[in-house]
């Protein structure tokens, strides 16, 4: 579509009849024009404004218009981005040094009849080598290769062509040779992976089409010998369902990363270097640099499982050739029985325990004497917790999960003491091997209680892969060997892992210490220290150099800070932190005698309650029980009902915060296209002693930022909200019930961004994270609003 003088017009009219609060006599004064032809405008009721007429009352207003431009542009934008027009991509025009004219020449000149993707406008050739760059200082770890395609000996382009490059993003081809729209990362073990910028359009309601698109990604990977592929897109996530990412994951070990303006807009710029010469294009320079930036993040998060990927890849092969190679079922048997116990002759169980305890700890990824008694101790504190929480030899927790499960198997000691274990992994090579070891042995591998999924790390994608199976039925969720440290947002991720946990639910997790010796050798005035390897199992941990270790990389917390993430949602009481190992991580074993070693590690198991150096944090937290706080949406449906508010009650997924929930709508296929999604965002006072600690609401559109005067007022903290509401994302609904039943807080609520709030119906939180309402916009104004005294704002000053 196009932006029209039309709309153009009836914007303007519209920001000074409702906004300004000026009448159309006063508009008729000021523009000469008579108040039935501005009034039709104002509505777009005219099919065809002529142009000297739009001329007209541009010229007549532009100069107040120039005097109120922030409010206007803000205006404006929002009803290009109710009229279909993304916002994001007509944004950098309004530009407070351009003249009004000049803007809505700007604004008439767009055509948005195809689409218009960050990656067109950057141009994806250059943040390519901007993200080359960013990836240069890691060279110990991968090689960057050159992006290059070759047409084939018939002289025509193959067959994953549309995905790498387009009219849109190439210079000019050389001889034979184009710049193409993704790089190759060269992994030790042969293990390749790259990262696609592709905004190919995914139609997945076409079975024929996908399964081209399917095709296509296998012949890119086979081309170019690639494990992995992350597909980096400027479309948007709702357009590829969960379903078919999951499908597109565990098919072609695809992950889809989502960019888009606003995420781009949310990160800080890291080593930019300008040149004189680029002031003159230095929002595309910005934006390029942020791409290539957030390109590089993304892939950090990707670690641990590159990691377990890489580590299993050699085994993988191994496995597969003497399968392969196998003639007949006795040869099978043979090549099985050194990987297993004599599989015909031992129970499930005993060949999975030799499996974990052997193959893996030694044969797959020839752990080191630390890394294996660092599993064996984590092992240990699992088997000791679930020792306290059953009764009795014979009572048996109803379901385990345990998360980034096939390389250290945490779980291995307590699968006696489960009806049912869910072993998730990433890692499609460790899904490879014991899927095959499964399927080989004719099911004399996994135990039967235990299970093996793929699945993408993400909490919210696990949501909805498996809903029926997590909320509010796991026993004990289990994140071992510094696995936790993989998680990019801790709180968002805990807030899910409370609503999947079960009422006496319990969580194990492990991650990296910021505050361990190894990560902090030059705090220690030793040479031997400086040279002295990490002992961990890990990729990224077999290198000395300490100025780029990629083990940096990862998330690591110090014990309070980690300890007091979960604080709001777990019982206080029953929180238990150790950290390991700790004199193990100092030394190297080759030195010492055996005996000397199990002293070590004695007192290492000693130190890990008492000391806080160790190389992992292990925590285990027990789910609070809130008594008084309603399992269901009674007191906000009850408020609805004495209002005589007619409202439809939605079900959906577990959805912690608004961004979710708009998801869990989507996939849900439950319409939102008339309705406004509202949530609440939660201020207070920087003088406390003034405020008397009284907190501010401010209700708002989903998508919208709250404004507010920062000098004078910040966010409440996620903790702060947790404990007062029991939840981090909190309904309007929730908060308006809470202040009727408290009058002594004095509290005020207010709404924000009224003018967006323009759709038929509102959809807000009815108290849970799996429940929403909807009612009509006009009875929310009038019985809500209206009679609650809740202030109507742009900004809270």
């Amino acid at each position: 579509m196009k932006i029209t003088k039309e709309l153009l017009l009836s914007i303007i009219l519209k920001y000074f009849n409702e906004r300004m609060e000026i009448s159309f006599y006063e508009l008729q004064k000021k523009t000469d024009k008579d108040i039935k032809s501005l009034q039709a405008w104002s509505k777009q009721k005219n099919k065809r404004v002529q142009t000297k007429s739009f001329n007209a009352v541009v010229n007549t207003l532009q100069d107040e218009i120039t005097l109120h431009f922030n409010d206007f542009s803000e205006y404006a934008l929002s009803i290009l981005e109710n009229s279909g027009i993304n916002k994001e991509y007509v944004l950098e025009i309004f530009n407070d040094n351009k003249s009004i004219k000049n803007i809505i020449d700007q604004l008439l000149l767009l055509d948005f009849s195809e689409e218009y993707y960050l990656q067109d406008r950057i141009g994806t050739e250059n943040i390519i080598q901007k993200a080359k760059v960013l990836l240069s200082p890691f060279r110990d770890y991968f090689q960057v290769s050159e992006q290059v395609i070759h047409d084939n000996e018939n002289g025509l382009e193959p067959a994953y062509a549309p995905l790498v490059y387009s009219s849109k993003y190439i210079s000019q081809p050389i001889h034979g040779v184009s710049q193409l729209n993704y790089l190759i990362l060269k992994f030790p073990n042969s293990y390749h992976i790259g990262i696609l910028l592709s905004n190919y359009p995914i139609d997945y309601s076409d079975a024929g089409k996908l399964d081209y698109f399917s095709y296509m990604i296998d012949r890119l990977k086979s081309s170019n010998n690639l494990s992995m592929i992350l597909f980096v897109t400027d479309i948007a996530k709702k357009s590829i369902s969960f379903s078919v990412q999951s499908s597109l994951m565990e098919k072609h070990n695809l992950f889809f990363e989502f960019i888009t303006r606003k995420t781009l807009d949310q990160i800080s710029i890291q080593g930019l270097q300008l040149q004189q010469e680029d002031t003159t294009n230095f929002p595309k320079i910005i934006d390029c640099h942020k791409y290539a930036q957030l390109i590089f993040e993304r892939l950090m998060s990707y670690l641990t499982v590159i990691s377990n990927e890489i580590i299993f890849v050699p085994y993988r092969e191994k496995l597969h050739k003497e399968l392969d190679r196998a003639k007949d079922d006795e040869t099978v048997e043979k090549t099985l029985n050194e990987i297993l116990i004599s599989y015909k002759e031992r129970t499930n169980k005993r060949n999975f325990e030799y499996y974990a305890n052997h193959t893996l700890l030694k044969d797959i990824c020839q752990y080191s004497y630390l890394s294996r008694h660092t599993i064996f101790y984590e092992r240990t504190k699992i088997m000791q917790e679930v020792d306290k929480v059953l009764n009795s030899k014979e009572e048996k927790l109803p379901l385990v999960v345990e998360i980034c499960s096939p390389n250290s198997i945490t779980t291995l000691n307590i699968i006696d003491r489960c009806k049912k274990i869910l072993l998730f992994t990433a890692s499609q090579n460790a899904y490879y091997i014991m899927n095959t070891l499964e399927e080989k042995s004719k099911h004399r591998y996994l135990p039967e209680n235990v299970s093996l999924r793929l699945c993408h790390l993400n909490p919210e994608y696990m949501m909805h892969q498996y809903p029926e199976e997590l909320n509010g039925k796991v026993n004990l969720l289990v994140i071992g060997y510094g696995a936790g440290s993989q998680i990019s947002d801790l709180t968002r991720f805990i807030r899910y892992a409370y609503n999947w946990l079960s009422e006496n639910g319990i969580l194990f997790i492990s991650v990296y210490n910021k505050d361990a010796i190894v990560l902090n050798k030059h705090h220690i005035h030793d040479q031997r220290f400086e040279i002295s390897p990490t002992y961990i199992a890990d990729y990224w941990t077999h290198t000395t150099s300490e100025q780029n270790s990629m083990l940096k990389r990862l998330k690591a917390y110090t014990p309070e800070s980690f300890q007091s993430a979960f604080l709001p949602f777990f019982d206080q009481s029953k929180i238990s932190l150790s950290t390991y190992p700790y004199i193990s991580a100092l030394i190297d074993p080759s030195e010492y005698s055996r005996e000397i070693l199990d002293e070590i590690r004695e007192a290492d198991k000693l130190y890990a309650k008492k000391g806080s150096h160790g190389q992992l944090i292990n925590l285990i937290a027990h789910k609070k029980i809130y008594q008084d706080f309603p399992t269901d949406q009674s007191i906000v449906l009850d408020y609805l009902q004495s209002k005589k508010i007619s409202f439809d009650s939605i079900t959906h997924m577990l959805s912690p915060d608004s961004k979710s929930l708009r998801r869990s709508l989507q996939v849900n296929d439950i319409s939102i296209a008339n309705a406004t999604l509202l949530k609440t965002v939660i201020l207070q006072s920087r003088d406390r002693k003034e405020s008397k600690h009284t907190w501010i609401y401010a209700i708002l559109p989903y998508d919208k930022r709250v404004a507010f005067d920062h000098a004078k007022f910040e966010l409440v903290p996620e903790p702060s909200v947790v404990r007062r509401f029991y939840q981090g994302t909190i309904s309007p609904l929730t908060v308006i019930t809470d202040l009727k039943r408290k009058p002594d807080l004095k509290e005020q609520i207010y709404l924000l961004n009224i003018d967006c709030i323009n759709t038929e119906y509102v959809v807000m939180g009815s108290g849970s994270n799996s429940a929403s309402v909807r009612i009509k916009t006009k009875d929310f104004f009038s019985c809500i609003i209206n009679t609650e005294n809740i202030l109507k704002t742009n900004i809270i000053e």
